[in-house]
């Protein structure tokens, strides 16, 4: 008799753990309008079910990942000349944009698509040294190689030339990266900050709140975009660090490129809206 009161007293503690878990799954999802991939919502639910003791802990730390979206504003709303015209190319992707909450299409002056990493290479290093009045740059992770401390060192000579420079790095990549020294960064005048730091927990989720975006903007005019991180094996091969004597690899293949215009200044906008929060 004992131990069946022993086991229905730790079933009844097991369900009430699952329903705590479960519930908190079910508000945060509501209250925070987290849109998930139906299949990682299932995965979720089926591991809080369970293994709760397990699932809840993890699903605190990196579960809420994302911040939550403004609710949409009036201001997204199509107007009737719009709706009238709404098959033409140019109002669908309007149409699009908004329903995502992302800002408007934005036009170009000039587009340049890389050939490959060295051609990348030399367009951002112009849009670096040709920088006259503000130059953001961010990226995820920063490598502690001869790219990476080149790099460092050309923001430092800007700086040094009275461009307001702006460096931000996540703040989990800039341990990926190799842990690049930024104070030389810091003594030249480049204001640096990195992007939620993982000691950094007052942002639920910030464990997980990563920032991938790699682009630098020039005078808020000339952009400079793409996939790749500011490290060797992205332009020119891996070469390892300063001090390392490793085979030098062939360069990884990535897309990078070049806009300039209109587009260039909402890309500082959203340069400005991650410097803030960050």
């Amino acid at each position: 008799m004992s131990n069946f009161h022993l086991t229905f007293r730790l079933f009844s503690f097991h369900g009430l753990v699952t329903v705590f878990s479960l519930g908190i799954f079910l508000v945060a999802s509501r209250t925070l309008r987290q849109r998930r991939q139906p299949a990682a919502a299932i995965a979720w639910f089926l591991s809080l079910a369970l293994i709760p003791y397990i699932a809840l802990p993890v699903y605190l730390l990196i579960g809420n990942r994302k911040l939550a979206r403004p609710p949409p504003a009036h201001r997204n709303l199509l107007s009737l000349h719009e709706l009238q015209l709404s098959n033409h190319y140019s109002v669908r992707l309007r149409t699009l944009a908004r329903s995502l909450r992302l800002p408007e299409p934005s036009s170009f002056d000039f587009f340049e698509l890389h050939r490959d990493g060295s051609h990348a290479l030399a367009s951002l290093l112009s849009v670096i040294e040709n920088a006259q009045y503000s130059l953001d740059i961010c990226t995820f992770l920063l490598g502690n190689d001869v790219l990476g401390s080149a790099l460092v060192a050309k923001l430092a000579v800007s700086a040094k030339k009275g461009v307001a420079v702006r460096f931000m790095l996540d703040g989990v990549g800039q341990y990926l990266g190799g842990h690049q020294n930024l104070r030389a960064l810091k003594t030249a005048g480049v204001s640096v900050t990195l992007f939620s730091p993982p000691l950094k927990l007052l942002v639920p989720g910030g464990i997980n709140l990563r920032n991938h975006r790699k682009m630098a903007i020039a005078d808020g005019n000339r952009l400079w975009l793409g996939g790749r991180n500011l490290a060797a094996e992205y332009f020119v091969g891996n070469s390892g660090s300063e001090h390392s004597s490793r085979t030098k690899n062939t360069a990884w293949v990535d897309l990078s490129f070049e806009l300039r215009g209109e587009i260039a200044r909402q890309a500082h906008d959203q340069f400005h809206h991650d410097w803030e929060f960050a």
